[in-house]
């Protein structure tokens, strides 16, 4: 174990333990091409401003990465700190920063260095190559709990849950109890066990000492309580993340809780101060839609086109969104969910494609959502379903 490992805590208290285990026993079982638009006035993203301090501590890793290249420990710290920034910018120049940095150090890569080039991987939808990394990172360090949480993570959003069941079993098994508990209710409420998920897991965000650790918690809290039909637990879940770790993922997610309950005004004072990458700007023309404020369709137009020339399929779901609640687009809606249900498979995604399927009448094109919810108690996309 390199001087570059993190340290994660553990939290050895058996009972505790030993519930995430039980647990876990009881569950059932990008970028490629640039593209310029023709129009000088089309704007494809605003950039958000980096602080001051982390602009000066880019500046002071870059200049001792440069002096001592080859160093590992200096480039996984500014690996992360460019990853921090893309967490919450959305800028994704930030991701090729990183991995000029990762270039930088000489093959073969020490763990934390694989295991930053897994977490670049997933930023960029390379989800096979994430998860090849992840794979090396557990054989050649299987006590790597950051390394079986993201490899949990990437699991569940590519819908591969026995993988995602035994990253979780080895975190409790290491003493990461916590982690394990939060996984492992995640699984079980995507088998259909989501009130007992939902109970397990509430009686446990106090015991979460870590801030990382619980903000997951609260966002996992948060979808539970979605599948329950619980929109207001929902909503609290996402601030109380926010509150403990800021994200514009978790931004974004709190916008469609509220939006979920027809909390538009407060959708848009919420967002008013994010970058306005694709996935804000979306929600921001999709709440005006629905006060009936006005929305710039040719513009949104434009950068959906912009995705599509540059043949970026990392943001099918951007598509399907746009298509789905902006354009009034049945065709295009159907295509791009099912492009999208492709590469990632979480219930935001399943709700895209069941949503465009049944606007278009498409029993069929829904169908791979179909069987994924055999076994699901998700009230709402149940509801969906039962439209087709």
């Amino acid at each position: 174990m390199g001087p570059w490992h993190k340290a994660w805590p553990r939290r050895r208290d058996d009972l505790f333990v030993a519930s995430a285990f039980l647990l876990l026993v009881l569950i059932a079982p990008a970028y490629a091409n640039s593209y310029t638009p023709a129009d000088r006035d089309v704007v494809l993203a605003t950039i958000a401003p980096v602080a001051h301090e982390q602009r000066e501590r880019i500046a002071s890793l870059r200049s001792e990465l440069e002096r001592d290249t080859g160093r590992a420990d200096i480039a996984v710290s500014l690996v992360r700190l460019y990853q921090d920034i893309y967490s919450q910018s959305g800028d994704p120049r930030y991701i090729g920063y990183a991995e000029s940095a990762v270039a930088k150090v000489s093959q073969p890569h020490p763990v934390d260095l694989r295991l930053q080039s897994a977490r670049l991987l997933q930023a960029r939808h390379d989800f096979q190559g994430a998860r090849r990394l992840l794979d090396e990172v557990v054989a050649t360090d299987p006590t790597n709990a950051e390394a079986w949480s993201l490899l949990t993570s990437l699991a569940v959003l590519r819908g591969d849950y026995a993988t995602a069941r035994n990253a979780c079993a080895r975190m409790a098994l290491l003493g990461y109890a916590s982690r394990a508990i939060v996984c492992g209710t995640e699984l079980a409420s995507l088998h259909g066990r989501s009130a007992e998920a939902y109970e397990n897991l509430s009686n446990h965000l106090s015991k979460i000492d870590d801030p990382d650790v619980a903000s997951w918690a609260h966002q996992v809290a948060a979808d539970i309580a979605l599948r329950l039909d619980r929109t207001e637990r929902a909503i609290v879940h996402g601030r109380q993340s926010l509150t403990l770790k800021s994200s514009l993922y978790g931004v974004v997610r709190l916008s469609d809780f509220l939006m979920r309950d027809d909390r538009y005004e407060e959708a848009l004072k919420l967002l008013q101060t994010q970058p306005r990458t694709d996935a804000v700007v979306l929600r921001q023309a999709r709440a005006n839609k629905a006060l009936g404020k006005s929305v710039n369709e040719e513009l949104l137009a434009q950068r959906m086109t912009a995705i599509q020339r540059r043949g970026d399929t990392a943001h099918a779901r951007e598509e399907a969104y746009y298509a789905l609640y902006i354009a009034d687009d049945d065709e295009m809606a159907v295509d791009a969910a099912a492009r999208n249900w492709d590469m990632q498979r979480e219930p935001i995604d399943a709700e895209l494609l069941l949503r465009a399927a049944a606007r278009r009448g498409d029993a069929a094109a829904a169908a791979p959502v179909l069987t994924w919810l055999r076994g699901s108690d998700d009230q709402a996309l149940m509801r969906i379903a039962g439209d087709l």
